[in-house]
């Protein structure tokens, strides 16, 4: 009996432990898609807008790479370095440099491309890549994919698709066709 008034405490903590999870998820979230947001603009814009008297367009693209990347290396460093964190390497240096190298050769494309398409369609055409990353991940990492797996990655295939080969009007074509 003495501990029953304990019950709705506690269940009332558990509601406040809830509510501040939440709230700091929707921060993150809310944080990384407004910085991606904006990451993303200033990408395009960069690429895609021509400067100067001549109207050239910036031609540079492993230099915008090297910038990105010593930003993020200090700024790293500085969040290391005020949590006290250890800054000493966990894996061997030779793995680090494999994946900084497919890091910047993939960024520097990316760069590339966005010459030719929009920053939207580079988005949604990278979400193609959840098919090959399943299927490597089953033939190498020998990771197991349920059924409901392959067909959200085949559906999310099929919708980007469709909004990158398809402008609106044909995508509303098509629809009405079959409905």
């Amino acid at each position: 009996m003495a501990d029953e008034p304990a019950l709705p405490v506690a269940a009332g903590r558990d509601k406040d432990e809830r509510r501040r999870l939440m709230g700091r998820c929707a921060l993150a979230v809310v944080g990384i898609m407004s910085t991606l947001l904006v990451y993303g603009v200033l990408q395009e814009k960069l690429m895609r807008v021509p400067y100067g008297a001549e109207k050239e367009f910036f031609r540079y693209s492993l230099f915008l790479v090297f910038c990105n990347r010593i930003t993020t290396s200090m700024v790293s460093a500085l969040v290391l370095l005020s949590s006290k964190k250890s800054t000493d390497p966990v894996a061997p240096i030779q793995k680090y440099c494999v994946v900084s190298f497919s890091n910047i050769l993939t960024t520097t494309c990316q760069y590339e491309a966005l010459k030719y398409v929009s920053f939207p369609v580079q988005t949604l055409a990278k979400c193609a890549k959840m098919i090959p990353v399943m299927i490597w991940g089953t033939i190498i990492m020998k990771k197991k994919y349920g059924g409901k797996d392959y067909f959200f990655a085949v559906i999310v295939t099929m919708g980007c698709s469709l909004f990158i080969l398809y402008p609106v009007i044909q995508i509303s074509q098509l629809i009405s066709l079959y409905c």
